[in-house]
């Protein structure tokens, strides 16, 4: 038997550890539809007669940590599919890190100059962040 998690958030919603998402009434909720352009799974969820629109990443791993994400988290694919949405696909990370893994994994084309600004621009915040510490 699959075990179910409490989406926070949404009373009455579960999804299981393959990130399959359950309403109310037991019966499977499936993604309304993929974004092709940031290669995602969306899915729509009803709390109070409200509709939400959410990432399935998103959900599935805010059901695993038993708590929502804060807005400067990002559900980040461990193995690099952002398809798969499974709960030992997720981990939750920042935008910057989740940004570099995508850079690693070659899926945001950058240039050297590109690479050389954020890399200058993440340094003279490093120096920023240590005068204000003294």
């Amino acid at each position: 038997m699959i075990e179910t998690y409490t989406i926070p958030g949404f009373p009455g919603y579960t999804v299981d550890t393959q990130g399959i998402v359950y309403n109310k009434s037991g019966k499977v909720r499936k993604p309304g539809y993929k974004d092709n352009r940031k290669l995602r799974y969306k899915i729509r969820l009803f709390v109070n007669g409200r509709a939400w629109t959410k990432a399935l990443a998103r959900i599935v791993l805010s059901a695993k940590l038993g708590r929502e994400l804060k807005p400067y988290e990002d559900a980040c694919h461990i193995n690099g599919n952002p398809l798969d949405d499974r709960m030992v696909n997720l981990k939750a990370s920042d935008r910057l890190n989740n940004i570099i893994d995508e850079i690693e994994l070659g899926r945001i084309d950058t240039t050297n100059e590109y690479l050389d600004q954020a890399i200058q621009r993440l340094q003279a915040l490093k120096k920023m962040t240590k005068m204000s510490q003294h």
